[in-house]
């Protein structure tokens, strides 16, 4: 399978794929399109495809501005489902959030078309997934200390792990500067305001790493009602996440029982990737889904017509 930039030339190729003419988005400048290419023998190895026709199996029509990357329209042959294309062209998506620095990721979906009985096929792709989930997780991720201890990611032999440091070993004045360090450090997850960053987090559950007085990576954990919430997090390396997230989990784990659930605010590529490692099985559909802040009032507008 190839994924392919598309632009408005290529409407005649994916007009099966495209039945509402979402591709004519294109003559605005901030639109963008993908599309997934194979072989026209499904069942031949990719290595194979270059001695095959190629057609396109599937469209990914978007927007994006400095500040959010909309999927309009997500189309997958109806025999080609179930093969990871449509998973292939959200990566693709988060991918070009994560080039430019998009902070959110969301998604135009539209219910009446489905209660109209006008999306059938391929074309209930993005529907299906998207809203079947979302009634399940309404903009969140919840999942057990338990489960999350389950997973491959967190099963690595902590003593082979880089060892951080508790916010709670640190003294008042190197936490000062740390307070001002964090929120500047490029390339960190936030699912809270830097000025609420320490509000009602949880110092023996949040840990950091230090090179002299400066931090160079951390995890910090908040206390949010019922659930424990990492609001923040950064690592320079996968052994450092790893690090990082299992000495989170395990004292977190001690401290409130293995039932407690974490509540995961998933709002851009980068986190969304971090949560594939953890969680492998989930499907990316359902990480999308928690990406789309406005999901509650459009649903809210649909039910009320």
């Amino acid at each position: 399978m190839k994924i392919v930039r598309l632009t408005n030339s290529d409407d005649m190729l994916v007009t099966r794929l495209d039945p509402y003419e979402y591709l004519s988005m294109l003559d605005n400048p901030a639109a963008f399109a993908f599309g997934a290419l194979e072989g026209t023998d499904p069942d031949k190895p990719d290595d194979e495809e270059d001695d095959m026709q190629m057609v396109f199996v599937g469209i990914l029509v978007g927007c994006v501005t400095q500040q959010m990357l909309t999927i309009d329209w997500l189309s997958v042959s109806a025999d080609r489902q179930g093969r990871g294309i449509g998973e292939a062209l959200l990566l693709k998506a988060f991918d070009m959030a994560d080039i430019g620095n998009i902070p959110r990721i969301g998604a135009v979906l539209c219910p009446e078309l489905v209660r109209d009985g006008l999306m059938k096929g391929a074309e209930t792709f993005f529907y299906d997934r998207l809203f079947e989930e979302e009634i399940k997780i309404p903009g969140n991720v919840r999942i057990t200390i338990e489960e999350l201890e389950e997973s491959e990611f967190l099963r690595k032999d902590p003593t082979k792990l880089p060892t951080p440091t508790s916010f709670k070993a640190i003294s008042p004045k190197l936490f000062e500067e740390i307070k001002s360090q964090l929120p500047s450090i490029e390339g960190a997850e936030m699912s809270v305001q830097p000025e609420a960053l320490f509000k009602d987090f949880i110092p023996g559950a949040s840990f950091l790493f230090l090179d002299d007085r400066e931090a160079c990576g951390a995890l910090i954990v908040q206390r949010c009602g019922e659930y424990l919430m990492p609001v923040y997090f950064y690592a320079e390396s996968e052994l450092e996440s790893a690090a990082l997230i299992i000495a989170a989990v395990c004292e977190a784990g001690n401290r409130y029982g293995k039932e407690q659930e974490i509540l995961f605010k998933l709002q851009r590529g980068k986190t969304a990737a971090l949560f594939r490692q953890i969680m492998p099985d989930m499907p990316l559909a359902r990480l999308l889904v928690a990406s789309l802040e406005d999901y509650r009032s459009l649903k809210d507008q649909t039910d009320q017509t």
